[in-house]
């Protein structure tokens, strides 16, 4: 593509200006022509049919119409004046009004002329009308085409109280075409748009925008797809590139006597397949003298934790402090009581630091951290605290990644110089094709099966008549020593949502 006309400030297109770029950038952030090219439609309005107006149905929410104005005339109802327009299609008559720019509305009709109307319905007296609709001359749509297929651009009422209407949207864009023209340049090679069955970028371009029809809309979506998540993929896969050139990782060549000790006596069950070998990946990072950055992807019981505990070993064994962050103080002091019972007799000294850790603890602890006292450190959110430094902190476990931001997260890398390895866990299943798409900046690892012994998880639907039944089964299952936990949407009843809520759940569980 063309940087220079692409890159064009929206206030020299034909139709903008100063004045409306700027309500443009201020309220959509779009300034240049490349980004309103790439402000796709969020839907589309099919008006490839005129309906007559006996056609007309209560479900039908816009249509479209063609006919003449028999009448126009000023009503006044309230102290105020509305326009009221007679419609006849050749056969019936609509009533359509207007509220707002009756002198420009009374101005632009003319009675006895054929006209294009389309609109959202309104109904009164089991009556259809319209309000408001928008109205243009048939001769005029002759002349320029007939747009079956009407692209709908977000907007907001400031845009729209200052004329930037969907249609105003319409034009500056077609504006933009003919100001490119053919400088939209293809994105891709010759290659993948025939392997795929790709329109060229401008083509579909043009008919995300504009489509001839529906087909065509499809075919262009998928190239436009296509191109973003190539591209995506290659500044991700650019940006590890660099990671790794720029971030030298710490070296942990050391295997000795704690991690072989963990091994025979701590370690009472046999690891997974998929366990090996995601060690193996970790370890083939420490050894790397690169920075890892690694996603560990594995169901809830997959056993990520004591892959998790077995890599701290190392890091531990090579004189590096490690971490674990965790979403929730509950989770912390899991992991932690994992930790400690795995970890206390092998002489690996483990905290755990959260927001309701005592003032005295917290200044203890993070006293005998940065002596280096302290091999890992768990805990919440506390960690990200900028008085949380370590003596030689080399390796991170994030635990249920997807609930820190991207900013907490990237704290971590600031507590040693250079960054620490940073290992990402989580139980949130996803595709592995759309895990590129996220990630992609990272190396992933994916335990994709269970330990040996561990049961199925059923997952059933119940609807509300079965309710008697599930509660009836819930007993049976407290009496056989099992626990139920249930969950409600609500904890007290809402004025805005039809939702069950946990005070009356609990009294209904009292009295069956």
């Amino acid at each position: 593509m063309n940087p220079n006309k692409l890159n064009t400030s929206l206030e020299f297109i034909k139709g903008i200006g100063k004045i409306r770029s700027k309500l443009i950038r201020d309220e959509l952030k779009i300034d240049t022509c490349q980004q309103m090219l790439y402000n796709f439609p969020f839907r589309y309005i099919d008006r490839s049919k005129f309906f007559k107006i006996s056609e007309i149905k209560n479900e039908m929410v816009h249509v479209q119409i063609k006919g003449v104005f028999k009448d126009l005339k000023l009503v006044k109802f309230s102290n105020k004046y509305r326009l009221e327009g007679k419609f006849f299609d050749g056969y019936n008559y609509m009533t359509i009004n207007w509220f707002k720019g009756l002198s420009w509305v009374e101005k632009s009709i003319e009675v006895n002329k054929e006209y294009v109307l389309f609109g959202r319905l309104s109904w009164f007296n089991n009556t259809p009308n319209m309000v408001h609709p928008e109205f243009e001359r048939m001769n005029s749509i002759v002349k320029k085409g007939f747009v079956k297929i009407k692209p709908v651009y977000h907007s907001t009422e400031k845009l729209i109280n200052h004329g930037i209407t969907n249609n105003f949207f319409i034009k500056i864009i077609k504006n933009i075409f003919s100001f490119v023209e053919d400088e939209l340049n293809e994105n891709l090679n010759k290659e993948i748009n025939e392997k795929y069955n790709f329109y060229s970028t401008r083509k579909s371009l043009i008919n995300i925008h504009f489509p001839k029809d529906f087909k065509h809309l499809e075919i262009a979506k998928k190239k436009i797809i296509f191109e973003e998540f190539f591209f995506n993929q290659l500044r991700f896969n650019l940006i590890k590139i660099k990671r790794k050139r720029i971030n030298p990782g710490y070296y942990f060549p050391l295997i000795s006597n704690k991690f072989k000790t963990f091994y025979d006596s701590k370690l009472n069950f046999d690891l997974t397949n998929s366990q090996k070998k995601v060690l193996k990946e970790i370890r083939e990072d420490f050894s790397s003298k690169k920075q890892m950055n690694r996603l560990l992807q594995g169901d809830v019981g997959s056993g990520k934790t004591i892959v998790a505990i077995m890599s701290i070993i190392i890091a531990v064994e090579n004189n590096y402090q490690s971490c674990v962050v965790a979403p929730t103080e509950i989770l912390a002091q899991q992991h932690f009581s994992s930790f400690i019972n795995y970890l206390s007799d092998i002489n690996i000294n483990v905290e755990v630091l959260t927001g309701s850790t005592t003032k005295s603890q917290r200044k203890l602890i993070l006293s005998d951290l940065i002596i280096g006292k302290i091999d890992v450190l768990i805990g919440t959110h506390a960690l990200f605290e900028d008085d949380v430094m370590f003596k030689n902190l080399g390796y991170v476990v994030i635990d249920e990644q997807h609930k820190f931001g991207v900013k907490q997260r990237s704290k971590m890398w600031k507590k040693n110089n250079p960054p620490p390895h940073i290992l990402i866990m989580t139980a949130t299943p996803i595709p592995r094709t759309l895990t590129m798409s996220i990630y992609g900046d990272l190396d992933i690892s994916i335990i994709d099966e269970m330990p040996p012994g561990r049961k199925d998880i059923v997952t059933v639907h119940r609807m509300d008549s079965n309710r008697l039944k599930v509660f009836a089964f819930l007993k049976d299952q407290i009496k056989s020593g099992r626990q139920v936990y249930i969950v409600y949407p609500l904890i007290e009843e809402s004025k805005k949502m039809d939702l069950k809520f946990l005070e009356d759940g609990y009294e209904s569980l009292l009295r069956d």
